[in-house]
This record gives structure tokens, sequence and C-alpha cells, in this order.
């Protein structure tokens, strides 16, 4: 160490003393100065009885002769020390020189970090701003610290470096050759199976030193070829952690192999979330394309999906948006924003027929799956079809007629004409159906046999023979399992004596319970029937219930959202017989025999027929329903409100508006007095068979909670009713009836023109059947007051369309009960007898 400047004296003072220092020209303390042998210096501090000593190593150009001199306050000691040191500040010092040897018996005092941090900022406070430096004397550093040989570590990390990398490619150059092997052969279109068993022995040998771009092409080598070997999937299954940099491509490489491997499936879709803004729409629509093969619902992906393609759909091929218009559509993902910008995107490319016949039929049939209105889309997609099929029909596949007329004709509506060309064109190949295939023309053939009965009267006989051919096919039988909630419902059916059977096949259409003696299909729809993330159902799932209602089937729905708010089982029973399939419209207040009487006679199957015919010398109590049903009608709908339309003008029969209640749709929900600001979002379904829970109101977001509202019919029957805006206003009731107050007025709005028709024909049916029903329990009450009445059988059976079903066996044992009380009454000469 050296000490250039009489500012160090400063930093030793600091460091020693306590209360000594140094301070401009003031030295405070004891402060010895010594000249020893040799020209040698030393200061000895002094305080609290230690005494440390600091020599120069260089010797003064004039010295003491061993003198010393002791100052209390340092006036005697500062002319010596700026003396002595102003005559060394001068000479040059010689780096060679070797200090002198310190007295016997002198210890070296160790410097710590922070003094040697204050000596270094002191001598750069004192340095002359120009010219030589004057203070700059040397001194040696007496300290523990020993000095190394300076070594250019840079150099000799780099010189390793290069050294351990010639060793390494010496040994990764057969590695290397190895793989341009595997991907020039994938890439050749070899399929030789002998040369590729060859590759995974190779492979199996030199995979700890394969780097993850190896191993990142080699996968992609072995999916261009699709060669799955399971050894080669094990020994891979490690190692692709390795190259998640690649994890677009490994991805496809995986949905090609069918590597079902979703530890890391997940990983690589992670690593495509972190770095999705760096990854061009190629790597983006791969990912989102074996990520459907999978069956994977990321939700953090398909949401960064969606923004990726909204800012960068400018960056996207035709080919790129097909792909992840078809991924969506794999996973039922209706996104209407991110459908809308691939359908701009793709529509120049179909109009200028610059998409192949593939994807054509990929386009138009995801968008009609997902339920998408567009329909000048879908008409150039047809023009551009028809076109294909008269100029080049040999390029057509089966793939893609089978799914031109699938969705077509059961989804969408395209013109005859098309249909038959195609038909046409099929009916050559009819020879190479799969499984697949003739299911989806069964519904093609079934659908045409009820909407365009016409269209299959013209057909020729190739069209015939496939339609005979179709209809003869027998599909592979798959052993299908019934969801966990269907067996709970089919047992307690079963417990309430309801006969049934279970997964039975309605000629290709599975119904998951059949009630025979109703004529009743059960189909419990899951959340892989509704769209992901809402409660509309699916096209497949409609086109379903169409097709078996076509058969002559009668189908109920029971989603599972509304099974799963049922906790206890008299809820679910409760539920299951508020169904159209067991009871339509029942109400506690009116029905005049409680629950269990409906179950017994309606549960146990006991359906009424109405073709029985009366025995003879039985009264029966006639009810003229035509006429009182009439009578009603004409009244029209009994509700108050502007703008409201005719019921006669709305094209809705009463089931197709359950349908369109049972899928519901969002609105919104607010107190009329409040700003829209504080407007709540709900999804609302209408269940236009139970007045007590006419409208249930389901949370939107998870701020609003996991409750949920139920608003009754008579809400709304007291309710004003603004149509054009699709508004009520209503004073919602509390649970004994008490409407709240006037500033309480809550608006419910925002739906969708059909969902409120749909609500409208529910509550008209509903106000409709509770008046006839109140005129037949008038009647019967009348019948069984009757005195003179001679003894009856039960009531006539009600027609089939009043919809409210009463048990024969139940009414009859009323009967019984009657006429035996008043003959009781008769032998006591009663004058009343009281039914």
């Amino acid at each position: 160490m050296y000490i250039y400047s009489f500012g160090a004296l400063q930093a030793f003072a600091r460091e020693f003393g306590h209360g000594i220092g140094i301070t401009g020209r003031c030295v405070l303390g004891s402060l010895r100065f010594r000249l020893g042998s040799g020209g040698r210096c030393a200061f000895n501090v002094l305080y609290g009885g230690n005494r440390r000593c600091v020599y120069l190593a260089r010797p003064l150009k004039a010295p003491l002769g061993g003198q010393s001199i002791e100052g209390n306050h340092g006036d005697s000691l500062l002319p010596i020390l700026n003396r002595d040191i102003s005559a060394v500040s001068g000479q040059a010092v010689s780096s060679t020189q070797a200090p002198t040897v310190p007295p016997e018996g002198f210890k070296y005092p160790k410097l710590s970090k922070k003094l040697l941090k204050r000596v270094t900022s002191i001598e750069r406070l004192y340095r002359p701003m120009g010219g030589e430096r004057r203070d700059h004397v040397d001194i040696e550093d007496y300290s523990l610290i020993k000095k190394l040989p300076q070594v250019d570590v840079a150099r000799e990390v780099e010189s390793a470096v290069e050294s351990s990398n010639a060793v390494v490619s010496q040994e990764y150059e057969p590695t290397k050759r190895l793989v341009k092997s595997i991907y020039k052969s994938a890439t050749s279109g070899v399929f030789n199976d002998s040369l590729w068993k060859r590759y995974v022995h190779k492979l199996s040998i030199v995979a700890g030193v394969l780097h993850p771009a190896d191993i990142c092409l080699v996968m992609y080598s072995f999916a261009k070829v699709r060669y799955r070997d399971h050894q080669f999937l094990k020994i891979m299954a490690p190692l692709i952690v390795r190259s998640m940099g690649r994890a677009a491509l490994i991805l496809n490489s995986m949905k090609r192999l069918e590597l079902g491997n979703y530890d890391i499936i997940d990983l690589a879709t992670n690593e495509i979330c972190l770095k999705i803004d760096q990854a061009n729409m190629q790597d983006i629509s791969l990912a989102a394309n074996a990520l459907s093969f999978f069956h994977v619902y990321h939700n953090r992906f398909w949401g960064m999906l969606t923004k990726a393609v909204s800012l960068r759909h400018h960056q996207m091929s035709p080919l790129q948006a097909s792909l992840i218009l078809a991924a969506v559509a794999k996973l039922d993902i209706r996104n209407p924003l991110l459908l809308r910008i691939l359908k701009d995107k793709l529509r120049p490319a179909v109009e200028n027929g610059e998409l192949s016949q593939e994807l054509l039929t990929l386009t138009f049939h995801s968008l009609a799956k997902l339920s998408f209105e567009a329909r000048s889309f879908y008409d150039a997609c047809v023009n551009q079809f028809g076109r294909m099929l008269t100029e080049t029909p040999e390029k057509v596949d089966t793939q893609s007629l089978v799914l031109y007329l699938y969705s077509g004709v059961c989804l969408l509506d395209i013109p005859d004409e098309t249909v038959r060309e195609s038909l046409q064109l099929l009916a050559t190949r009819r020879d190479a159906f799969t499984n697949y295939k003739a299911l989806k023309l069964k519904y093609v053939f079934d659908h045409l046999k009820h909407k365009r009965p016409a269209l299959l009267e013209d057909i020729d006989g190739n069209v015939m023979t496939l339609k005979r051919q179709i209809e003869e096919y027998e599909l592979k039988k798959v052993q299908r399992k019934l969801a966990r909630w269907s067996v709970e419902i089919s047992r307690i059916l079963h417990s309430n004596g309801v006969k049934h059977k279970r997964n039975v096949l309605f000629d290709y259409i599975y119904a998951d319970i059949y009630l025979k003696d109703l004529g009743v299909a059960v189909k419990c729809a899951g959340p892989y029937s509704y769209y992901a993330m809402s409660n509309k159902l699916t096209t497949f799932s409609q086109v379903e219930m169409d097709t078996l209602a076509m058969k002559g089937v009668k189908v109920c729905l029971l989603p599972y959202y509304e099974w799963n708010g049922l906790k206890t089982e008299k809820e679910k029973l409760e539920y299951l017989i508020r169904q159209p399939f067991l009871c339509r419209l029942v109400s506690k207040d009116i029905m005049a025999f409680d629950v269990e009487g409906t179950k017994e006679g309606i549960l146990e199957g006991e359906a009424p027929n109405s073709a029985e015919e009366p025995q003879s010398g039985e009264h029966v109590h006639e009810i003229r329903e035509e006429d009182a049903e009439a009578e009603i009608r004409s009244k029209g709908l009994q509700l108050r409100g502007e703008g409201l339309p005719n019921v006669a003008d709305i094209r809705l029969s009463y089931r197709e508006a359950w349908k369109v209640g049972k899928q519901g749709c969002l609105g919104v929900r607010r107190n009329m007095w409040d700003p829209h600001i504080f407007s709540v979002t709900w999804y609302f379904v209408c269940d236009g068979t139970d007045p007590s829970n006419f409208l249930v109101l389901h949370p939107h977001s998870e701020s609003h909670g996991s409750g949920k509202l139920i608003i009754s019919m008579w809400d709304l029957l007291d309710g004003f009713w603004v149509a054009n805006k699709c508004r009520i206003l209503y004073h919602p009731r509390s649970g004994d009836g008490v409407a709240a107050p006037s500033n309480k007025t809550m608006a419910i709005e925002g739906f969708t023109r059909e969902f409120y028709e749909a609500m409208i024909v529910c509550i008209h049916e509903s106000q409709v059947r509770i008046q006839l029903m109140n005129m037949e329990l008038r009647s019967l009450q009348e019948g069984f007051n009757n005195v003179g009445a001679t003894r009856c059988k039960a009531v006539a059976p009600r027609f089939r369309r009043s919809l409210v079903r009463y048990s024969e066996g139940e009414l009859a044992a009323r009967v019984r009960s009657a006429n035996s009380t008043a003959g009781a009454a008769q032998t006591r000469n009663a004058p009343t007898l009281q039914g």
C-alpha cells in the first residue's frame, strides 16, 4: 500500500482514534511523529492506552536523526510535516526499490476495506487539478493481503472454452450427421419401416448428447412421416423439455404422432404464452391446432390468442386463419369478435378462389358449427364450391362432400341444385364410406326427407342406391357410458316407480333415458353439449334433438347447470316433476291434489288414453275444452305495456319458445332509479313450464358471487312491458307475496328479440292453461257436489294439447270416495253430500 499525501494521515486518524483527527490544518489529540534510523518516519497515535504505528516507505530528504517531537494540539508538528512531505513530493518513486526492514518486534497493522476505500477517495480529493502529480509517494503494504501475479482471466477462459468446444465438436460430429440424415429422409418422403427403426436404435444411443435444436428437428422428422414408435416416444419424452424454445413445432409434432403427454403439452403451452409477443402467426396457428386436437381448454392461451389475432390479423395468411378457425370450432369456443375477424380475413380468399377444396369446406363447416350469422360469406362459399363441382369434380374429395352436405342441409339452407350435384358426385364414390361419413349422411337423408321431400322424389337411380345403402349401413356400436348425474336421474325415477330404459338407440342416435309409456326421450345435456363458457346449445346437440323429433319421439332436455343447482333429493324430484315429460304447468296454488298424488298417478307410467270409450250407463262429465280455449284465446295477450305484438304474429310455437327460453341469453337487471353505470349483467334462462321459477338469473362474472336470482311469472304479469326496447319493469315480491315499494322498481332489459318474444308466448300459454284448469276444477267440484248424480267414473281424459295430465287412478279413487260418502249419507237420510 502507498500513502501519497498528507490527507492519508487524516484517514489513519479517523480510523484509529476516537475523537482524534486532522481537520483542515489543526491536529486534535495526541499524535507523535518520529524519524528513525535510515530516514524512516513513524507516526504514533496515542488513544485510550493503545498506540498504533504507521511507517512511511520512503526516507525523508532531511531526516531529523531520530528526533522525537510531540504536540498536544499539533501546532508545532504541522510545519515539520508540511516541510518534509513537500520535500519528497517531487521525487520519482522506483517500483523496484525494496522497502526498509521495520524495527525488531514491530507488528504490522491490518488495514480494513473501509480504510482502503477512504484512502483512495482522499487521494483523489487532494490531487492537483493540473500538471504532474506532486504527492506521489509509494507506501509499502504491510497488510495480510498477499499480492498475486496478474492473470488475463478473460483470455484464459476464452482459450479454455475454445479447447472444450473443439473436443465437443469432434464428439458431436457423428450425432450431427445422424440428425441431418433423419431430416433428409423425412423431407424426401422415405417411408421405409426398417430405416426408421434403425434411426430409433441409433437415437437411443446418442440421445444424451442431442442439442435442443436437434430434438425439435428429430420430432418434426418423425412426425412428418408419421412413424410412431413406442421406444422412440419413451426416449424423447424426457428430452423434449430441453427444446421449449420451439414449443409450437413440438406441439405440432406431438399432434401428428398422437403423443398425449399432457404434462409436456401444458409446459409447452405455458412457454408459448410467455413468448407470444415474439412468436409469429404461424407458430400461434400451429399451437392452436395442436391444442384443439388434444382438447386442451387452456384459458390463458385462448384468451391471448384472441388478442394476438385482433392486433396482428394483417400478418395472417388464409391458411393460418383457417387453422385457427378450425381449432376454435373443434373446442366449441364461440367468440364473436374472433369469428368476425377471421371471417373478414377469409372472405376475399373465398371470393377469389384462393382456398383449396379442403380449406373451403373446413371454413364453411366451422362457421356453421359455431352458429355464426354470416349469410354473405356462406353464399360465397356455396358459389365457389358449386364452381368446383362443375369445373373440377375429380379434385373434390369424399370428406369435403360429406361435410359440405351435412353443414348445408342440417345446419344451414343451401340451394337444391348444389345438393343434387353433390349427391350425384357422392353416388359415384359410395364404396369409400367409413363409419363417420355414413353417420353424417344418415343425418343428411333424414333432414332431406322432412325438409325437402320433393328433392328426394326427383333423384336418379344412383342417388337412390346411395340412399338405400346409407340407410342399411350398420354403424359400429361404441360402448357408451352414461354420465354420473344421468345415472342419478335414472335412480330417482326408478325409486319412484317410473318404468324407463337407459342408453336407448333410436336408429343411430342415443337417448340417455327413454320413458316408453309416455314416448319421451330424455337428453341429459352435459357441458360438451353447450358452447365453451356459455349456456347456448351447440348446433350438433340441436340437430340431434331435431332428428329425434322428426322420428316421432318427444324430447326433453335436462341442462347440467340446472341439475347442479339442486342440493336435496326433494328438490331433484320436484324438478323432474316440473319437466314437460312428467307434468306441464303444475302450480301448487291451482292443483287440487298434492305432489304425492301426482307422483302416484303419472310417475307410475299410467299415461291417460284419450281413445278410451266410456262404458254404457255411466255418466261422463264432458268439458267443452275446444270452445273454452277458443274463447280464452280470443281475448289475446293480457299484459300491460306499450308496443306489444299480437301473439298470432309471433312465429314461435309453444315448444319452440320453450327451447329458446331454455337456451337463455344475456341481459341486464338494475334499479330503474339508479344510473346505467350500476347495471349488472346476468344470464337469463326462462322455463315456460314453471310459473314460480319462470326466470332464473345466473351470475355472469365471479364478482357477482355464486348465487342466482329467481323471478316468478306473477311478478312479470303485474309488470309493464316495453316491447320496442325489450324491457320489463316490475316490483319484486317478498316471500309472503308483498310487493316492494315504488322506489324499488326493477328493470330487466338487453334481451334478444327472439328471447323476448319467447317469454311472451310462454306467458300467454300459461295464462290460457291456468284459466282452462280453473274452469275444469270448477266443473269437477260441481259434479262432486251434485246429490242427484248417478254413479260415475272418472272425468273424461283431458285432451293431449291441454298439456296438464291428471292421473286416472287418482281421480277414480277420489270419485269412489265421494260415491261411498254419498251412499252413507242417503242411508242416514242426509239432505246433502260433501264431495
